[in-house]
């Protein structure tokens, strides 16, 4: 009786894998990277007609420090402070950090997709 000096394969379908699921579909870091999610923030925050990171650092009571982190790609909102702005706009949690649009209102994704098209349309 030895201890078995292989170290345990890592399970399929956790974070540390290549793959990840999320609506049966593989999710490429890209699309949940840091910048993606600024650029999802950067629609709601025009869709909700906010003119700046302080306006919705307010909103949802944070910095605008740590809004502006987001925005830019630094880093990503905290799952509390995501939650507070899924429940002020309309958006979902899933959207926001991995850009699938299955439980997304259709009003509010139509404008969102719009703002996204012509944010990637822009120099």
């Amino acid at each position: 009786m030895g201890i078995n000096p292989t170290p345990n394969p890592m399970p399929q379908g956790l974070p540390g894998n290549a793959e990840c699921a999320v609506a049966g579909e593989p999710v490429t870091s890209d699309e949940h990277s840091a910048l993606e999610v600024g650029r999802r923030l950067q629609a709601v925050l025009e869709d909700c007609g906010l003119a700046s990171a302080a306006e919705l650092a307010e909103m949802i009571g944070t910095t605008e420090a740590a809004v502006l982190d987001w925005l830019t790609g630094r880093s990503k909102p905290p799952p509390l402070l995501a939650n507070r702005l899924a429940n002020r706009t309309g958006i979902t949690l899933v959207w926001l950090y991995f850009g699938d649009e299955s439980d997304m209102l259709p009003g509010p994704l139509a404008r969102l997709r719009r703002l996204l098209a012509s944010m990637a349309a822009e120099p």
